[in-house]
């Protein structure tokens, strides 16, 4: 599962870095599929809390949603802008403190 999910972001940095980004999202979706299924034989060999796998159940659900939206993105970039009531503000930056 731990190698997956470097594969996971390895696959997501290569995807996010190429011009092509279309050609990736099966693949990522795969991937994904595959770290959810070996989770549910974890908790079938009771290798694995049920309440730790009712959680990523929900992060996969939304990784999916957000793989979807990059999907959309992706196919049509300049017709989609984000949403501004979503984007982060970050105002004063240049006056953090250390």
């Amino acid at each position: 599962m731990k190698l997956i999910c470097h594969e996971l972001i390895d696959l997501i940095i290569e995807t996010n870095s190429s011009v092509n980004k279309n050609g990736y999202f099966d693949i990522l979706r795969k991937k994904l599929e595959s770290l959810r299924i070996y989770y549910k034989i974890a908790i079938d060999l009771n290798a694995c809390d049920t309440e730790l796998f009712k959680n990523l159940s929900f992060d996969f659900n939304e990784i999916s949603k957000q793989m979807n939206n990059w999907q959309n993105w992706a196919k049509n970039p300049k017709s989609s802008s984000p949403d501004p009531a979503r984007v982060p503000e970050f105002k004063n930056l240049g006056s953090v403190q250390k």
